[in-house]
């Protein structure tokens, strides 16, 4: 059993600062006075900001930390298939060697990783499922996560589906255009298991604070097509659901389609003080509750 409470005094790093996962680790501990470190690639930084470019040969390092969540990589899954060696440099080499110094110096370290270090043709895979990632991007996330697995200092790896938060732009768009009676195209073929940001940014705070090994993951309890994910919206907002138009995307264009995204989030949900949200919930949170509402919304 985890406690409920942790008091954490020594500074939490964020490797990645720039980024959005990374500010909002920033601002969720900044709002609880908790010391937080960050890094950026940028070269002009104040006190609390670190420049670190994992793309370079030089760091600076702060000399000790609580935790360290390792946000900072190469997302992109097209730059990832299209430039394999310096996308790998990136995001497992640097990484690598960034996450044994950081736990040479005794600090923990929580990787973020995806849920493509799965194939997608199985929904809700299970934490202990064997790694098989189909694209390079998904490749390199699951090479650092069995490193960290083999590595003597323990660590924590947290899979993320789809992380939503309130400014996506598709999603706006959609809620925009429909709000003003106006149709909206969204993929059929296309589809995801949303994660609230907010849950995703108090599950890895939560981990990074409990200093709470292994893998972790998080995602809705099911998938949803973007298309149902429309006509829910178009249904919240009281307008025709026949105002989505349902569009077939171009699976060939891409490197791979996962036919499921969702993971079993069991484990994580014994550290949160609310339940894992199926899809429609989770956007129910994201987009139609007052902010810092967590309650079940009726439909």
């Amino acid at each position: 059993m985890l406690p409920t409470e942790v008091a954490v005094k020594a500074p939490i790093l964020v490797v990645g600062g720039d980024s959005k996962l990374g500010r909002a680790l920033i601002e969720h501990w900044s709002e609880r006075r908790q010391p937080v470190l960050a890094t950026t690639r940028r070269t002009c930084c104040t006190p609390n900001l670190i420049a670190l470019d994992l793309a370079s040969d030089h760091w600076s390092l702060p000399a000790a930390c609580h935790a360290a969540v390792l946000c900072a990589a190469i997302t992109s899954q097209d730059a990832c298939r299209k430039s394999p060696v310096s996308t790998r440099k990136v995001n497992v080499v640097r990484t690598l060697e960034l996450a044994r110094r950081l736990m040479d110096a005794g600090v923990f370290v929580v990787f973020i990783s995806t849920n493509l270090v799965f194939d997608g043709i199985r929904p809700l895979r299970k934490i202990d499922d064997p790694l098989c990632p189909k694209t390079e991007y998904g490749r390199q996330k699951a090479e650092v996560e069995v490193a960290l697995a083999q590595s003597v200092a323990p660590a924590a790896v947290v899979r993320l589906s789809k992380v939503i938060e309130r400014e996506l732009p598709l999603f706006r768009n959609w809620l925009d255009g429909l709000r003003a009676g106006q149709p909206v195209q969204a993929f059929s073929n296309y589809g995801c298991s949303p994660a609230p940001a907010d849950l995703a940014v108090g599950t890895i705070a939560r981990i990074a604070e409990l200093r709470a090994g292994g893998i972790w993951q998080l995602s809705a309890k099911d998938d949803i097509s973007y298309e149902d994910i429309a006509r829910h919206f178009a249904r919240r907002l009281r307008q025709d659901p026949s105002l989505v138009q349902p569009v077939l995307g171009d699976l060939q264009a891409l490197e791979h389609v996962p036919q499921y995204t969702s993971l079993d989030s069991t484990k994580t949900g014994t550290i949160l003080e609310r339940p894992i949200p199926d899809s429609r919930l989770a956007l129910d949170q994201v987009f139609f509750a007052q902010p810092g509402a967590h309650q079940q919304i009726e439909r």
